[in-house]
């Protein structure tokens, strides 16, 4: 009782003895500053992580995976101090010393990939950001981002619309500015992309960055854009197999309380629940009905 009496977010309910519920929306506002503080220092540890790739591959490996660790550990210790009820789950969480620590089988769930957009991480580039998702009873009700480079954080929770903060924003405390995707770009990303999808894509008037060939280029100099550029307004669509739930499916769930059109790859609408370490098989995020189903077809 005393935990709950100091946190403003939770609340007791008797049920044959006591179960505790979580306001989702307070755990959003309270893990906003955690965010923020966990992707600065992402950005400031990563030139030494790019230092580390002229000792060989298994350096830089140890500092990327010890770069997660660290950037997790931000979320582990505020979530048992203030939440320990509330599961969290990482990327590293069989490495993590905290993972014991969590109730396994909490009802409320936060999921974190601490570094998407690990290539660019590594080269020193900007094309990376920090994805909190928060699951309650099996499925995702909220997601989180934030883009260390640029400043900018994207929240949103189901059914209630997406919404963007600036670093001063969030210093501020301020509640955000509405989101919206506008179906006016022409740039889709996508991996593994087939000469025939390309070709029909290109016919109907996109231009393709097929990440997986980018990245096995071995120019520092590419840009390696990852799918929340969606929701910088970059890209129309974004389009993968295997997606990971933590880091694409996350960034698709903001981006459809912002307007998109989440579906698979048979245009079926994709639902958000799954655990957070689950991977979908396919998943399509588009600015609008028209470009999910150009997609689809290009797909076939």
């Amino acid at each position: 009782t005393t935990l709950t009496q100091k946190n403003p977010h939770a609340t007791l309910t008797p049920k044959g003895g006591c179960v505790i519920q979580t306001n989702i929306h307070g755990l959003v506002n309270d893990l906003i500053r955690i965010l923020w503080h966990a992707g600065e220092y992402a950005l400031r540890v990563q030139p030494l992580v790019e230092n580390l790739e002229k000792e060989g591959s298994g350096a830089i490996k140890r500092a990327l995976t010890a770069a997660d660790l660290s950037v997790e550990a931000f979320f582990e210790v505020f979530l048992l101090a203030q939440y320990p009820w509330v599961r969290f789950v990482g990327e590293e969480f069989e490495s993590s010393r905290n993972t014991s620590f969590f109730d396994k089988d909490a009802s409320v769930v936060v999921a974190c990939d601490p570094i998407n957009g690990t290539l660019s991480y590594a080269r020193n580039r900007s094309e990376y950001e920090v994805i909190l998702s928060i699951f309650e009873d099996g499925e995702m009700v909220a997601a989180m981002l934030y883009g260390p480079y640029m400043k900018n954080m994207f929240i949103a929770h189901a059914g209630e619309g997406a919404k963007w903060l600036s670093e001063d924003m969030i210093m501020d405390e301020a509640e955000g500015k509405p989101v919206s995707i506008v179906p006016d770009k022409e740039v889709i990303w996508g991996t593994v992309v087939e000469p025939s999808v390309r070709q029909a894509l290109d016919h109907a008037g996109f231009d393709v960055i097929d990440y997986s060939a980018i990245s096995r280029e071995n120019d520092e100099s590419l840009d390696l854009p990852t799918p929340a550029d969606m929701l910088f307004g970059e890209l129309a669509a974004f389009f993968r197999r295997d997606a990971m739930v933590i880091d694409t499916v996350a960034t698709a769930f903001i981006a459809k309380e912002a307007g998109a059109v989440v579906v698979d790859y048979d245009g079926n609408a994709l639902d958000f629940k799954h655990a957070p370490l689950d991977r979908v098989p396919s998943i399509i995020c588009a600015s609008s009905q028209e470009q999910a189903q150009i997609i689809v077809e290009a797909l076939r």
